[in-house]
């Protein structure tokens, strides 16, 4: 069933426009393409990690939550996360144990100095969150260190906010839904104007797009942390280590 949300060929057509590289939903060819769609990966990605300027930190969208499951193996204390893996939202829980707490997040020092006293297996009451191998294709693989290691298989589950794949074909759909369809666009045109048309900027300011963008971002984040606080009082968010830290 069709929807209102905006394919990535209606977001680069509507770039194209602005710029004056093609006429009316006609979406651009060749390098105006490449130029077009390098502008929406520009304004995409700042959409899809925000400043939320009432606090002066990242907002971690609602929609870019998402479940993952973990399963321990006995006497395997490390453990690979997901590739889309950017930070931990909520977790980790037990799923088959009850009466077990959850998972205590701590440093990486921490785990190595307690794995330095003792290499005891039991039910895991600390972990850290760690970069491991870096790939040229998805950049750090996020890691998973427990302690003490576990004793048996145990079955976590856990929430995290997750970095959406990149839009390649005409037909992908950028992530944030219908609501969030049209700040997106705005995001982009914001771009557009930043990197493609500096002479209408005054030195100094803002241009009138890019003003736009930021209002239409800051309502809509406002907006999705009423929602955060429908499901619950928003935790804080752990961000990942720095990329470029050792393991």
């Amino acid at each position: 069933m069709a929807n209102l949300e905006l394919q990535f060929s209606e977001v680069y057509t509507k770039v194209s426009e602005f710029l004056g590289l093609t006429s009316y939903s006609t979406a651009p060819t060749g390098t105006d393409l490449t130029r077009c769609k390098d502008v929406v990966y520009r304004g995409y990605r700042r959409f899809i990690f925000p400043i939320d300027m009432t606090t002066k930190k990242p907002h971690f969208w609602s929609f870019l939550r998402k479940e993952g499951t973990l399963i321990t193996t006995s006497s395997k204390w490390k453990y690979t996360l997901p590739t889309d893996f950017v930070c931990l939202a909520e977790g980790f829980r037990f799923t088959n144990a009850e009466n077990s707490p959850p998972l205590e997040l701590k440093s990486e020092g921490f785990i190595m100095d307690m794995r330095s006293l003792s290499t005891t297996t039991a039910i895991p009451r600390w972990c850290a969150i760690v970069n491991g191998a870096f790939d040229v294709e998805t950049g750090f693989i996020q890691e998973l260190k427990l302690f003490p290691t576990p004793n048996a298989v145990l079955t976590y589950y856990y929430n995290y906010i997750f970095n959406p794949d990149k839009p390649v074909n005409a037909t992908d759909l950028l992530v944030g839904g219908t609501i969030a369809s049209e700040t997106i666009l705005q995001c982009c045109i914001a771009a557009a104007e930043l990197q493609e048309k500096p002479e209408q900027l005054q030195q100094g300011q803002a241009g009138y797009q890019e003003t736009k963008a930021q209002e239409m971002l800051q309502i809509l984040i406002q907006h999705d942390k009423k929602l955060l606080k429908n499901l619950e009082d928003e935790p804080d968010i752990e961000m990942p280590p720095m990329q470029g830290a050792g393991a």
